[in-house]
C-alpha cells in the first residue's frame, strides 16, 4: 500500500528512529458511536467511543505503553481475523475487573453488517483532546484492515527538528512526487498552539495574583505602620525601662503576623470551597494536593513576615526620649 511504502521510505532517512501514522492525531470533538459488546446486556448502547486506524510503529513512536496483550503486526491484514487494540479507558468502562483480551465488539448496532473485532491488546491512555480532559474510550484498528484515505504521519527523530521537515518531504515525494505534504511541525509546536489559550489564561491569573500579593503587602504594611505610629509612646516607655529591642520587634511582629494569619486562614477556607470547581483546570495535580497548598502558603507567609519586620525594626531605632514626647 501507498502509506506502507511512505513509512518505509521515511524510516530509511538519517536521524529517523521510528515512524507511524494515524487518521487524526488530535481529537477536536467527542464522537458518539453505537457499540455492541458480545455477551453484554448493554449491547447497542451509545457511548463515547473513538475509532482510529493506525499504521506502522505508531504506538512505539508515541511511546504509548502496552498494558497487556499485543500490538498490531504485519500479519494483521484483510485476510485475517479483524482485531483491535483498545485503550485503558475503554477497558475500565466496558470490562471492569475483567480481562478484555479475546472479547469481541462491533462498531454499530447488533444487526449492522459490520465485522466483529477481537480485542488483541490494551494500550495506555492518551490525552488527545486536551490535558485537562479525561481520555475517552478508543478503539484502534490496523490500517491494513481499515484503510483510511487520509493519514497523519508521526516521526520520532534522534535529533531536534532542524532539517527533518525537508527530509520527510523528500522521502514522501520519492514515493510519489504528486503527493502533497503539509503541516510538518514538531509535536512541541503543535502542543504549544493547542495550549496557547490556556497559557494566556494562566499568565493573566499569575499577573492578577502578583497584583493581589502586592496589594496585600501594601495593606499590611500600611495598617501595621499606622498601628506602630499610634503606639510610639508605648514602645518608648518600654525601651526607656530597659526592654530589649527583640521584645519590641516581637510585639510588632505578633500583631502583624496575626493579621496575615487571619487572611491566610480565610484564603484556605475559600480554596477548599472552590477546589472542586477548579479541578477541571488542573493537570497532574489533585485539587487537595498538600504540596501545592504549602507552596502557596510559604511565599505568602514570607512576604507577610518581611512586610511586618520593616516597621518593627524601625521602632527599635527611635530614640526613647523622642518617642516619649510624641503624641
Amino acid at each position: 500500500m501507498l502509506f506502507d511504502e511512505v513509512l518505509r521510505q521515511i524510516r530509511t532517512q538519517p536521524g529517523v528512529v521510528s515512524a507511524g501514522s494515524i487518521g487524526d492525531f488530535f481529537i477536536g470533538v467527542n464522537f458518539e458511536n453505537a457499540l455492541t459488546i458480545e455477551g453484554q446486556a448493554q449491547s447497542n448502547g451509545r457511548g463515547q467511543v473513538r475509532e482510529e486506524a493506525v499504521n506502522g510503529d505508531f504506538f512505539e513512536t508515541m511511546r504509548v505503553p502496552l498494558i497487556r496483550g499485543r500490538l498490531f503486526t504485519a500479519g494483521d491484514n484483510a485476510n485475517t481475523v479483524p482485531v483491535a487494540v483498545i485503550n485503558e479507558a475503554m477497558a475500565r468502562r466496558y470490562w471492569p475487573n475483567q480481562d478484555p483480551l479475546g472479547k469481541r465488539v462491533k462498531l454499530g448496532a447488533l444487526d449492522l453488517r459490520a465485522p466483529w473485532l477481537t480485542v488483541a491488546g490494551v494500550a495506555g491512555d492518551m490525552r488527545r483532546r486536551s490535558l485537562e480532559s479525561k481520555s475517552i474510550p478508543q478503539i484502534f484498528r490496523p490500517f491494513q484492515q481499515e484503510p483510511d484515505r487520509g493519514m497523519q504521519v508521526v516521526v520520532r527523530a534522534s535529533s531536534r527538528l532542524g532539517s527533518m521537515p525537508a527530509t520527510i518531504r523528500a522521502a514522501v515525494q520519492a514515493v510519489d512526487a504528486r503527493l502533497p505534504v503539509y503541516g510538518v511541525a514538531s509535536l512541541d509546536k503543535l502542543l504549544g498552539a493547542s495550549f496557547a489559550q490556556r497559557r494566556f489564561q494562566t499568565l493573566l491569573l499569575s499577573l492578577f495574583s502578583a497584583v493581589a500579593l502586592l496589594l496585600a503587602a501594601v495593606g499590611i504594611y500600611g495598617v501595621l505602620g499606622y498601628s506602630v505610629s499610634q503606639r510610639t509612646q508605648e514602645f518608648g516607655i518600654r525601651m526607656a525601662l530597659g526592654a530589649p529591642a527583640g521584645k519590641v520587634v516581637a510585639a510588632v511582629l505578633r500583631q502583624g503576623l496575626g493579621l496575615a494569619a487571619g487572611g491566610l486562614a480565610i484564603g484556605l477556607v475559600g480554596a477548599a470551597v472552590v477546589r472542586r470547581a477548579l479541578s477541571s483546570l488542573l493537570f497532574g495535580i489533585p485539587p487537595n494536593d498538600a504540596l501545592t497548598f504549602g507552596g502557596v502558603l510559604v511565599p505568602l507567609a514570607s512576604v507577610a513576615a518581611l512586610v511586618c519586620y520593616i516597621p518593627a525594626r524601625r521602632v527599635t531605632r527611635i530614640d526613647p526620649v523622642i518617642a516619649l514626647r510624641s503624641e
